[in-house]
């Protein structure tokens, strides 16, 4: 959700300018339930607290006017933009074991698990190990075979809205205004499961993708082009989360590789 981080980057904007964003674009953002502005997945990242720690000093109006395209939406249903105790509560209480649940999972990792994974990973693409986490994939649905039962229906509908992309656009130019080295990957989509189970809408995923990708050219951004991976085998999970190990590492190499190039 690409407006949910325009907030985040008007408040810490003298912090992250010069610093490299890279942002994972994915298709899913554009099925029916999602193009639209959707309060509580804002309500996920971006708190009243941060909405009003939010200097304008030296924001421009356009920029401040993009900032407010959003965020009126999200405090229209405070009167008068006030804030009410219970929303406060709420802000910080989410915020604190949001912190806790990090923390308890650092202090397992770093402590208690004697293999320290984060330390000793080690790739498993073209290994035998990719071999035998293949294995426990569905191949013509390219999803675990644990989950092949379930999304009988495919892919989400795609919505015919322009939102996403508009909100894109705007994150792209308050990037450029606080001068963040702004860059974009174009995640890839499960395309073997949407020719099995939802065929009619395999080309509007298509579509999503290559506009993303006209529209980091026509702004002059950076980009990753991860659509070579809509089919490569065992890299999703289920519908359209990375599986672990081969969708991650996958995603890394692209990465790695096109920093490498600077």
């Amino acid at each position: 959700m690409s407006y949910t981080w325009i907030p985040i980057l008007l408040k810490y904007r003298d912090i992250l300018n010069g610093v490299s964003i890279l942002y994972y674009s994915n298709s899913v953002y554009w099925t029916k339930k999602l193009n639209i502005f959707h309060d509580e997945y804002y309500k996920r990242y971006i708190g009243i607290s941060l909405l009003n720690s939010i200097s304008r000093d030296n924001i421009s109006k356009q920029i401040w006017d993009i900032h407010s395209k959003y965020t009126d939406q999200y405090t229209s249903h405070l009167v008068g933009n006030t804030i009410y105790p219970k929303q406060f509560i709420s802000d910080y209480s989410d915020m604190f074991f949001a912190l806790v649940n990090e923390n308890y999972k650092f202090f397992l990792r770093r402590y208690i698990n004697d293999e320290n994974k984060e330390n000793n990973y080690q790739m498993v693409l073209g290994t035998d190990k990719e071999l035998e986490i293949l294995n426990q994939f569905d191949k013509k649905l390219n999803i675990k075979k644990a989950w092949s039962g379930r999304f009988q229906e495919g892919l989400g509908d795609i919505s015919n809205s322009e939102f996403q992309y508009e909100s894109l656009r705007d994150l792209i130019k308050v990037a450029k205004f606080i001068g963040a080295d702004f860059r974009i990957i174009v995640a890839p989509y499960n395309k073997l499961l949407s020719e099995e189970r939802s065929p009619d809408i395999t080309d509007k995923y298509e579509k999503i993708q290559k506009t993303v990708l006209s529209i980091a050219e026509d702004e002059g951004i950076p980009y990753i082009d991860g659509t070579d991976l809509n089919e490569v085998p065992g890299i999703f999970k289920d519908q359209m989360h990375l599986s672990d190990y081969i969708g991650h590492e996958y995603i890394y190499k692209k990465i790695s590789e096109h920093y490498a190039k600077d």
